[in-house]
């Protein structure tokens, strides 16, 4: 195909297609400025008009390749070159490129005589200087098409360029560049060479940082050790690499960077209409480590800590944002939450990804993601759930947003980097200097958690009513101008608390429920060991709801229990006295209820069905017969024994019984010693034990099988569980025997 016709030529072409005069073809060049140049040939004073076929038209253009019997001609960079004979020259095959740009300099040369001759006598070094300089300014300049392709030339250049035009009746041809003629097109890589690069191109030995020419040179050492012939140079292999990777880029960088690469690089991005979707309709959720330091308010160290964030998909305006040491589900609770409240009504669906908190049990109710009968903390807002595919983090809007943070986190005086290598200078090894800089600078300053939040909130608030550009999905709005349009009434934050309540099951113990390394108690989980259904917030954890988890009927509010000091009654505050004093009376409150049920149940129950079956056997006990009793040996009681009942005693002086005050001289003793360690025997092995340090704190002698029996239970998992209770119990015993005797 022709890159350069005349107008007589393109009449005729034109004139295949549907009947055209050569005047009208001529009055439409005229008229649309169709761009030519000037060449030798049979016109008016030897000089005929040579239209660009580039540069004309789209449709005179479609017309020409249809003509020739090509759409679309792929001009080879690699030309055939006839080899040279003796005597005789090569045969020239000119490249389209090099044809236009000689046809570009040509007419710069024009332009530059015709600047010279219409310059006044003495003026023609100024008109020279200034027709440089306003060429060489480029795009802004008086010939930018011709710029864009010739590039930068000077005098010495252009003076040359007019002289050969002017010796050969200024034919553009004559400036075609033919430097390295004979060396073009000898770049010819066998197919067996070729087979070798592209080997090592599709193997593991092809990562992503590696030169391309470091990959020849292995590509070359390969060649040699297989006897394949290596003639040409490193480079020639190197411009043939770049070649094939300009028409398979897909495949360098599928091999190169994997399907990740592909994705980002390569494949188109899907087209999204923003105008589909109404404010609050979709929330994006994702993580971000933050690029500065703060303190750590668990650890009181500096931490680059995660900020998880809840976006509206229309607007990209930050709904609801939490800082966290680690994205959980804690962090993402507390944001969700905080953007229906600033959405002011529950979002359609949330856009996530793929992060193990996001997808946790209590969000989506399953553990299995896939699975979708249960229904977790989404469901039960009424939202559905999105996520993102692995590895398209460009599928999420919010990724935008986290690069426009960067401005607030560069300007953090603790800083540290996006990524190791655009690390803040003092940051690197050896700037003591600008160590020395950023320390008196900032003086050591490290925001607090506090602080982050404060200046985070106040940059949000400057970014939301930054207008966005034109041709963005805002269309030259603010975020928070879209975004006020679109919020809704509002929603009862006691509701939402409500709905956002985590579920777990727990089994009652003695101390009432475990949860958070804690223990929750109430008087109503007194005398239960069955599982019970708990419910919790995460942002309140003072006080939990437990319901039966056989009829999932409400049982109490258990409160977190509060320890005492060890010593409160020597070494603690008055109000550690005050609860030391409260829960003991808790426990002999929860005695009496037990002992005074049984006492109901005997008089009521036991003693009358007792009765009724001796009565049966014959034998009547409201008769005037006398029935022997059979004196019962009793044994004295020891020193120790004495004490013992008497510590007892005191510990029950200020506890009423049926509302009278029990006094020490009014007490008998209901047991003998034998009786006690009967019913020390008939107890289970955790009752077992602390009946024993009981005793032992109080002074009781213990017998040889009771010593055992404490070193053999301090060695089973049970007592290692509880460790801390049994050692806190022993301890109050302690201090109680110690100011009773005192």
């Amino acid at each position: 195909m022709k890159t350069v016709l005349t107008i007589k030529e393109i009449y005729e072409i034109l004139s295949e297609q549907k009947p055209v005069s050569l005047r009208s073809v001529e009055r439409r060049a005229q008229s649309e400025g169709w761009l030519y140049l000037e060449g030798k040939g049979r016109g008016k004073n030897g000089i005929v008009r040579k239209y660009m076929v580039i540069r004309l038209p789209v449709d005179v253009r479609n017309v020409i390749a249809v003509f020739f019997k090509k759409a679309k001609e792929v001009v080879k960079v690699e030309p055939q070159i006839t080899a040279p004979v003796k005597g005789k020259k090569p045969v020239k095959k000119v490249l389209r490129v090099q044809k236009e740009k000689a046809y570009l300099k040509t007419e710069l040369a024009k332009a530059y005589v015709k600047s010279i001759d219409s310059a006044k006598y003495g003026q023609k070094a100024k008109a020279k200087k200034i027709f440089f300089m306003s060429y060489n300014l480029g795009e802004a300049g008086t010939f930018p098409d011709i710029y864009r392709e010739v590039g930068e030339t000077n005098e010495k250049t252009l003076s040359a360029w007019k002289t050969k035009l002017e010796n050969n009746n200024w034919d553009p041809e004559c400036l075609v560049d033919n430097r390295g003629y004979y060396l073009k097109g000898k770049r010819e890589v066998t197919k067996q060479q070729a087979e070798v690069i592209l080997t090592l191109v599709r193997s593991q030995y092809n990562t992503p940082g590696k030169p391309k020419l470091e990959l020849i040179r292995q590509c070359v050492a390969v060649m040699r050790e297989k006897d394949i012939e290596t003639n040409l140079s490193e480079t020639t292999y190197l411009r043939w690499l770049k070649e094939w990777i300009e028409y398979n880029y897909d495949q360098w960088v599928f091999w190169r960077h994997g399907e990740k690469g592909l994705n980002d690089k390569v494949i188109p991005p899907l087209s999204r209409d923003y105008d589909k979707l109404e404010v609050g309709d979709i929330l994006v959720a994702d993580g971000h480590v933050l690029n500065f330091e703060m303190i750590n308010p668990y650890t009181g160290k500096p931490k680059r800590m995660m900020l998880v964030a809840f976006s509206d998909f229309k607007t990209g305006f930050i709904c609801g944002w939490e800082i966290m040491p680690t994205e959980n589900i804690d962090s993402i609770s507390v944001a969700l939450r905080r953007s229906i409240l600033r959405l002011g009504k529950m979002p359609k669906c949330v856009y996530m990804d793929n992060g193990r908190a996001f997808k946790a049990t209590y969000f989506t109710g399953v553990k299995n993601f896939n699975q979708t009968k249960l229904p977790g903390l989404y469901r039960k807002l009424g939202i559905a759930v999105m996520t993102a595919k692995p590895y398209h983090g460009q599928a999420k809007p919010i990724e935008r947003f986290f690069r426009t943070f960067g401005e607030l986190e560069r300007m953090s005086p603790t800083f540290v980097g996006e990524c190791i290598n655009n690390k803040p200078v003092w940051k690197n090894r050896g700037e003591k200097l600008h160590r020395l800089l950023h320390e008196r600078t900032t003086r050591g300053f490290t925001p607090t958690l506090e602080d982050s939040h404060i200046v985070i909130g106040k940059w949000l608030d400057m970014w939301c009513r930054r207008k966005q550009g034109p041709e963005s999905k805002l269309a030259g709005k603010t975020p928070l101008e879209i975004f006020e349009k679109g919020v809704g009434t509002g929603v009862n934050p006691l509701e939402l608390r409500a709905l956002m309540l985590v579920e777990e099951t727990r089994k009652i113990k003695r101390r009432g429920i475990r949860l958070f390394k804690k223990w929750y108690n109430h008087k109503y989980l007194y005398g239960r060991t069955h599982k019970a259904i708990v419910y919790y917030d995460l942002q309140n954890r003072d006080s939990i709801l437990v319901y039966d988890a056989k009829d999932e009927q409400f049982i109490c509010e258990a409160v977190k229990q509060i320890g005492v000091h060890p010593a409160a009654n020597i070494l603690g505050t008055e109000a550690e006295q005050a609860e030391l004093e409260r829960q003991l009376e808790s426990q002999e409150s929860l005695k009496k209820q037990t002992v005074a049920s049984t006492r109901e149940i005997v008089k009521k129950q036991y003693i009358p069905e007792i009765r009724k079956r001796v009565q049966d056997s014959g034998f009547d006990i409201n008769g005037n017969q006398e029935v022997k009793q059979i004196p019962e040996k009793k044994k004295e009681l020891t020193k120790d024994d004495i004490e013992k009942i008497k510590s007892e005693v005191k510990a029950l002086e200020k506890m009423q019984d049926d509302g009278e005050v029990i006094e020490i001289d009014d007490y008998e003793p209901t047991c003998e010693p034998e009786d006690i360690n009967s019913e020390i025997d008939k107890m289970s092995d955790t009752d077992k034990y602390e009946k024993l340090i009981e005793m032992d704190s109080l002074g009781v002698p213990l017998t040889d099988e009771y010593k055992a029996f404490i070193i053999y239970f301090e060695k089973t998992s049970e007592y290692k569980d509880n460790k801390k209770y049994f050692e806190e119990r022993r301890c109050d015993l302690i201090t109680i025997n110690q100011i009773k005797s005192g």
